[in-house]
């Protein structure tokens, strides 16, 4: 019979070498992961695919953190409880803009050709209420989020929207492109081209 601290080295032994096969195995499968993406991604169709799921996953977290702060601001207690909030407030919103910096990066840089600046300024006078229809109370569903009730204010003396529940904000740019799935310089052409 092996004594206790026999018994306790050994154990410690054993531990240690599972300990090692498990790091060998976690090697090896990030190793083969790295592989299979690589493999993956070479094909233009599976990047597109991914870049199109990473977006929609960002659009989505940025909704739901947009809720989460909106939730947060209309708390309202003691001094300490409020500094925790604030806080924790400041922290959604850093993580927001970091969400919005690399939703940035996924956007295709457009180059303005054929474009001038009297032309972006005529796009953006073309009422969104032509694009849109009439506002019921000045509000419409938003486009770019599931909206079962309006929560896109409209408001007529600057001709841009904004959404309440997501906290996206237009112009009849922005509008165009959203319903007709087109890039500025499209949009910018389409808009001034019929508002004259």
């Amino acid at each position: 019979m092996l004594d206790k601290t026999t018994r306790c080295l050994m154990k410690a032994y054993k531990k240690r070498k599972v300990e090692k096969d498990i790091a060998k195995h976690r090697k090896s499968l990030a190793k083969e992961e790295e592989a299979f993406l690589e493999e993956f991604l070479s094909n233009d169709e599976n990047r597109e695919w991914a870049k199109g799921r990473r977006l929609e996953y960002l659009r989505n977290e940025k909704i739901g953190l947009i809720k989460k702060w909106s939730k947060l601001y209309f708390i309202k207690s003691e001094n300490w409880f409020e500094e925790l909030m604030s806080e924790y407030r400041n922290k959604i919103t850093s993580k927001i803009k970091r969400i919005d910096m690399e939703i940035s990066l996924y956007k295709k840089p457009v180059k303005m050709e054929g474009i001038t600046d009297e032309m972006i300024a005529r796009a953006k006078e073309y009422p969104i209420r032509d694009l849109l229809g009439d506002p019921v109370m000045n509000k419409y569903c938003c486009l770019w989020h599931n909206d079962k009730k309006p929560s896109m204010h409209y408001y007529e003396g600057t001709n841009t929207v904004h959404c309440f529940s997501c906290g996206k904000s237009g112009d009849s740019v922005d509008v165009y492109m959203e319903l007709n799935n087109s890039n500025f310089i499209e949009a910018v052409k389409a808009l001034s081209q019929s508002y004259v």
